[in-house]
Order: C-alpha cells, then structure tokens, then sequence
C-alpha cells in the first residue's frame, strides 16, 4: 500500500479515536473527523463508505487483537477458571482500546462478535461440543460474564476481579460437568 494512503488512513483512525474519547459515535460527523484529520471530507470517502464502516472495521481489528492473545480458548470449558482469567487478561490488554470503541451505543458489539470467534474455535477444537445446549450456554455465560464483568469492575483490583470470576465459573463447571 501506497505510504500516503497509509499515513491518511492512520490520520482518520487517530482523529476518530481521539473524538470517540469525548463523544459517542452518532454525534460525530465527517466535517469535523476531517477536520481533525487535517484531510477533506472527499479524502474520507475515498477510504471509508461512513463513519459506521470505520467504526466497525476497528472493533473488528480489536476483537481480532484480543482473540489472539488468548493463549488457550479452549480452556474456557475445559478449566474456565483458567479460561476466564485469560480471557479477562486479554480485555484489559486492550482496555483503552475496548472502553473507546465499545463504549456507548457500541458496548453491545463487544459481545457480537467476541462471542461466535470464541465458540467457533472451541467448535472446530471440538466438534462434538457443536450443538450441546449445555456445553454452548456455558461458553455464552462465561464470556459475556467476562465481557461485562470487564466494562463494569475493570477499574477494580483486577487480580480480585479475576478471582471472584474464577470462583464463579468453578461453581458453574462443577453444575455442568
């Protein structure tokens, strides 16, 4: 890719993370992400269809981020004490990142597309888990556990946090497994 382009493109993400700091991402118009990106309006769309496409894009990039530096996916149900904790280690890794671009009208995309990465992989780790009820609502709980658990106490003692996390996913797992 061509530097200028790239240098553009890393232009408009900073300015837009740096209003999605201050304002919601409906209140941001184009004008003033140009504006801040020092680039014409027309320059914004040669890159992205709207600010929703931008936005979209990042978040896929940060849950692309966060599902790689778990190091064990699968831990979530064959130890999901260990597994919570990895996955919770993985959020607050990226915790200015998720607390900008999923906060507001976006906090529920975390989980939108957090969620079907995760049990897709422990699926074709396990196909034999693809279709247990059991097996499929215990992954849903436990990562949206995580997920909130995160965007509500992120700011707690995190080694605290993870604990209670784990204590509630053992308890959880004695009652499945």
């Amino acid at each position: 890719m061509d530097f200028r382009i790239q240098r553009t493109q890393r232009s408009i993400i900073n300015a837009f993370l740096e209003l999605r700091t201050v304002k919601p991402l409906e209140k941001i118009t184009v004008k003033e992400l140009s504006g801040k990106a020092l680039i014409h309006k027309a320059t914004f769309y040669q890159h992205f269809q709207d600010l929703y496409e931008l936005s979209d894009m990042l978040e896929t990039q940060a849950i692309e981020e966060i599902f790689t530096s778990i190091p064990h996916v699968n831990s979530l149900l064959e130890n999901p004490s260990e597994g919570c904790r990895e996955l919770f280690d993985a959020l607050s890794g990226k915790g200015t990142l998720v607390n900008i671009l999923f906060s507001g009208s976006r906090q529920p995309f975390l989980i939108a597309k957090l969620e079907p990465k995760i049990k897709a992989a422990v699926f074709d780790a396990h196909p034999e888990y693809r279709g247990d009820l059991e097996k499929e609502v215990l992954l849903t709980f436990l990562v949206q556990g995580c997920a909130c658990a995160h965007a509500t106490y992120g700011h707690a003692d995190q080694e605290l946090l993870v604990h209670i996390l784990g204590k509630i996913s053992e308890c959880l797992a004695k009652g499945f497994f």
